[in-house]
C-alpha cells in the first residue's frame, strides 16, 4: 500500500510540472504514455522521469514536433496548438510511438561528447517523418572571454541529422 502512494504521488508530481503553454494542451496524458512504453527499456531514473510531456522550444514549434527518443534513456511527447483537432492529435502522437518501437531497445550512448535522439514531426497532415539527430559538443575553456557559468554549457562541434523513415497517419 505505501508503495501505491508513493507512485500517485510522483505521478502527481509530474503531471503538475507538464502543463501546457497557454494556446497549447497535451494530446496523451502521462498515463497513457506509460502505458504504451510500458516495455520499453528507458534509464532514465525514476518510470516517470524517463517519460515526460514538455513543451516545445520556439525553435521546435514551426517543426511540428510531436515525439523524441533518447534511445535507452528517455522519450518525450511535446505539446500540440490548440487549432489541431484533439482526436487527431491523439491519433498522431499514438502512431509516431508506434513507429518508434523499433528503435526502444537500443542501448543508451554513453560516450563524453556525443548525443543521439530520433524525433517524430508532422510532415503535412498526413505523414510522420522520423529523423535520426547526432551532436558532437566540446566543453568550453574557462577564460579566454567564457565566464565560469557559460564554459560549464557544452559547445556543438557537428550536426548530422539523417532522415530514418516516414510512416502515413
Amino acid at each position: 500500500m505505501p508503495t501505491q502512494l508513493f507512485e500517485h504521488i510522483i505521478a502527481a508530481n509530474q503531471v503538475m510540472q507538464s502543463q501546457a503553454s497557454a494556446g497549447r494542451y497535451f494530446p496523451i496524458t502521462l498515463a497513457r504514455l506509460g502505458a504504451l512504453t510500458r516495455d520499453w527499456a528507458l534509464s532514465g531514473g525514476v518510470a516517470s522521469e524517463s517519460r515526460r510531456l514538455r513543451n516545445p522550444r520556439r525553435t521546435d514549434v514551426t517543426a511540428r514536433l510531436l515525439v523524441l527518443l533518447r534511445p535507452g534513456r528517455d522519450v518525450t511527447v511535446y505539446s500540440l496548438p490548440t487549432d489541431v483537432d484533439p482526436g487527431w492529435g491523439e491519433h498522431a502522437v499514438t502512431r509516431a510511438l508506434e513507429v518508434l518501437n523499433k528503435w526502444k531497445g537500443e542501448p543508451a550512448e554513453h560516450v563524453d561528447g556525443r548525443s543521439r535522439r530520433i524525433l517524430v514531426s508532422l510532415h503535412g497532415r498526413s505523414q510522420l517523418r522520423v529523423l535520426d539527430e547526432r551532436l558532437k559538443f566540446a566543453r568550453r575553456k574557462f577564460g579566454a572571454g567564457e565566464g565560469l557559468s557559460s564554459s560549464r554549457k557544452p559547445k556543438v562541434t557537428s550536426r548530422s541529422v539523417k532522415e530514418l523513415a516516414t510512416a502515413d497517419l
